[in-house]
């Protein structure tokens, strides 16, 4: 060989190696990244005390942080060892939804699908709480890059956590939040999945959903579920009806009190509550004499809720009966005070409605039912809340995360020319007036967009109060969407 040529082959060489020391010393394992990632594997929480949970939490912080600063080759490593989970059959369910959040936390948007696929393959009820918190994360905000994680979470129907302290959750209100938190724009993405889904818990989870839309589309394919739909999808677009409460479902809600399927009939009776159609009273009222403690105690709630003076009867005579019972369960006990305490919320005394007249025992009930109607009807002092109001107002209530009565948040000082040092304090909170009955007087079904959007913000701001603010506006929401279709929107001697 000429010594050109061995030159040149030296040369080679030497830049070959040059290339591949570097590479070799990149390839050598990160002591610190393969110890943060052992820590994250073979986790099981069932067999860990409490005292050994708490440590393991604060072993799988510190290791996120090793992961979180090794940034992308963080996130190369962890991808391969969940590749080597799935690859060597490995069951490890814990670990890959613990890594997934770690994707997110590392990557956002740029690892949607990298996480999308191991919630696929992986049961979500190995840690919920990683799922849900990933999701809320992407759904608060409002970026449509966020729908491959919020549809992923459609197909599961078991998962459960603590949402708040002391506050458990099953999957059906971590998903209300979720999409809520997303806002109106999700539901089309819901709408898509009601129509061409064929998964069970799929269709359970968006019909579910749907409900607090009120999309009124929605509600020929969920008639068609609740008739001939898979089972648990089935029961719940039942549930679906009720909550609609559209004058063309009655005799469909009616009929499932004749099931010989004991949940089915349950399920019924939950939507007939919903429905509040006073019609439904006679075919109930047998349903008293169940065995089943958990059944009759809805049955017996509903024949409060549709309070007729049938209702009130066949309730007082269940209750003197078990009275009679030389040992009357506690379930019994419990289930006759709250006829006392319905009564006492209405203003009917027995011992005078006793001896009234048919008539007027019909005319005290009827009297009563309109009262608790009166709730949502402007009373004859209240304020008024203009359509440009509630515009504004709703800009308020998305700007603070509250409504119905909140307290002020914040102040702003403003001139007075008689005060001493010439400022005086006003309340930013314009519209902390405002409650449902001021919103239903102002609003049309048209407003539910917006309505949806004020959720969102509250959602968006999860709390024990927001919460019960998110109830409350659900039935404004409810109240609107019937008001498309129904002459009476509450309870009703005949749906129409």
């Amino acid at each position: 060989m000429n010594p050109v040529s061995n030159k040149r082959t030296i040369t080679i060489l030497g830049a070959v190696l040059l290339l591949v020391v570097p590479i070799a010393a990149q390839d050598k394992p990160d002591k610190k990244l393969e110890q943060a990632i052992a820590v994250l594997r073979r986790v099981d929480q069932g067999k860990l005390s409490e005292q050994q949970r708490q440590a393991k939490a604060k072993e799988i912080d510190a290791a996120w942080g090793v992961i979180e600063a090794a940034g992308k080759t963080g996130v190369a490593r962890l991808k391969e060892e969940i590749r080597l989970v799935d690859q060597n059959k490995e069951k490890d369910d814990y670990f890959k939804l613990n890594a997934s959040a770690l994707l997110w936390n590392i990557g956002q948007f740029d690892e949607v699908d990298a996480i999308v696929a191991i919630w696929k393959s992986t049961p979500l009820t190995a840690q919920y709480k990683y799922v849900f918190h990933t999701a809320y994360a992407a759904a608060q905000t409002q970026d449509h890059r966020a729908l491959p994680l919020l549809l992923a979470c459609l197909k599961d129907n078991q998962g459960d956590f603590d949402l708040l302290p002391h506050m458990h959750t099953r999957w059906l209100g971590a998903l209300e939040i979720l999409w809520g938190a997303f806002g109106p724009q999700g539901v089309p993405d819901l709408m898509r999945v009601l129509e061409t889904s064929s998964d069970s818990a799929e269709l359970e989870s968006a019909i579910f959903l749907l409900i607090w839309s009120q999309e009124i589309k929605a509600l020929p394919r969920v008639r068609e579920i609740a008739a001939r739909g898979p089972r648990e999808a089935r029961l719940e677009a039942i549930r679906y009806l009720g909550f609609y409460g559209h004058p063309q479902d009655y005799d469909f809600l009616i009929a499932g009190l004749r099931s010989d399927d004991p949940e089915e009939v349950y399920v019924h009776v939950y939507a007939l509550y919903e429905y509040e159609d006073l019609r439904a009273v006679p075919p109930l009222i047998p349903l008293l004499n169940a065995d089943n403690e958990f059944f009759r105690r809805e049955v017996f709630s509903t024949l409060i809720h549709l309070l007729t003076p049938a209702s009130l009867d066949a309730l007082r005579n269940f209750c003197e009966e078990a009275r009679r019972n030389t040992r009357p369960d506690s379930q019994q006990r419990g289930e006759c005070s709250m006829i006392d305490s319905k009564l006492k919320d209405v203003k009917i005394d027995l011992g005078e409605y006793a001896n009234k007249s048919s008539q007027e025992k019909a005319d005290l009930i009827a009297t009563a039912r309109k009262s608790a109607e009166a709730w949502y009807q402007l009373r004859k002092d209240d304020k008024k809340l203009t359509r440009d109001q509630l515009i504004e107002a709703a800009q308020e209530w998305k700007r603070n995360g509250r409504i119905f009565g909140a307290k002020p948040l914040a102040f702003t000082q403003l001139p007075k020319k008689d005060n001493k040092d010439n400022t005086f304090l006003v309340s930013v909170n314009k519209y902390d007036w405002v409650e449902e009955r001021h919103i239903l007087s102002a609003a049309t079904a048209g407003d539910i967009p917006l309505l949806l959007e004020v959720k969102a913000a509250l959602c968006a701001r999860l709390s024990e109060e927001t919460l019960f603010e998110i109830r409350r506006l659900n039935r404004v929401i409810e109240r609107l969407g019937r008001s498309r279709y129904r002459k009476v929107i509450g309870l009703t001697e005949k749906v129409l």
